[in-house]
């Protein structure tokens, strides 16, 4: 079994009458079985429950933790899982645990108000512990307050780094012409590019026309690169027969398409358009009254 787990729940989609069937708004397929997974950082299960409302079973052998058996393993869930008790009784199997929170189920800590810390601006936060220092809470604030409790780590050590002052002392250093110098937007999201790259190997794939300016990397000099062109695509070819069987005169039937626009006539000359076509050709060709290209195609 891995070192890091993760229980959370997954939506199995049935929608036929079942007496566990459960809806879960928001999911992509809401109806169906309530299942919890006990998976690896790999993606691999190695447990589930299958949630039954008041019913379900809740035994020693049944829950997704009974089957971590050594210790020092981590163990990730979201709020629906976090409570004091849980990440207690986890911290005395040697079971480190962390996930979001709900303060409500801690019975009221006194960490700071939201509006106190929007004061200080994003990334402040607040830690408060357990009288025997064993569950950590810890509320931090970006666009909003997120609260995380664990058994194993909190803050931990600061350090403050103005990655956006280095830059421009960097680019000043390198004697960049202005231009060519990212401002704070582009900066930052160079920056979580770089991050999302970290351990990837292959390139992230651009969807859309490349565009013709060069951005700078912050892995590369902010020099101009000549523009990539787009591959050229191949024309797609028609399919003709060959002359001979075209005029053999044997089995050219015509029949009708089921498309909703008409198909352009294959007579040479001819620019009318058509849903019939020669059921052995499978070519277009006009068959009204005023234009009879499919007798003149197969009497060449």
């Amino acid at each position: 079994m891995e070192e890091n787990l993760s229980i959370d729940e997954q939506i199995v989609p049935f929608r036929e009458k079942l007496s566990v069937l459960q809806y879960v708004k928001g999911k992509p397929e809401p109806w169906g079985v309530k299942v919890y997974f006990l998976c690896g950082k790999s993606g691999l299960a190695y447990d589930f429950l299958i949630y039954q409302g008041a019913t379900t079973e809740l035994s020693d052998q049944s829950n997704p933790e009974s089957r971590i058996q050594n210790p020092n393993h981590k163990l990730f869930f979201d709020n629906f899982f976090t409570t004091y008790n849980v990440l207690e009784v986890l911290s005395g199997k040697n079971i480190q645990a962390a996930g979001t929170a709900r303060v409500c189920r801690f019975a009221n800590p006194p960490l700071k108000a939201d509006k106190e810390m929007s004061k200080k601006g994003r990334g402040s936060h607040d830690e408060v512990r357990s009288r025997d220092g064993k569950v950590v809470l810890v509320k931090w604030f970006d666009n909003r307050s997120v609260v995380l409790a664990s058994n194993f780590v909190g803050v931990g050590e600061e350090d403050e780094i103005e990655s956006w002052l280095e830059y421009r002392r960097d680019q000043e250093l390198q004697g960049t012409q202005p231009k060519q110098v990212m401002d704070l937007l582009q900066f930052k999201m160079a920056v979580a590019e770089a991050l999302v790259r970290v351990g990837k190997t292959q390139s992230l794939k651009k969807r859309g026309r490349p565009s013709s300016s060069n951005k700078p990397s912050l892995c590369m000099s902010p020099t101009p690169q000549p523009s990539e062109e787009p591959p050229k695509r191949r024309a797609a070819m028609e399919r003709r027969p060959i002359e001979e069987v075209q005029a053999d005169m044997l089995d050219h039937m015509p029949n009708y398409d089921t498309k909703k626009e008409a198909t352009r006539c294959k007579l040479p000359g001819c620019s009318g358009k058509t849903h019939v076509y020669c059921d052995k050709c499978k070519v277009h060709f006009c068959f009204v009254s005023q234009r009879n290209c499919f007798k003149y195609a197969h009497r060449k």
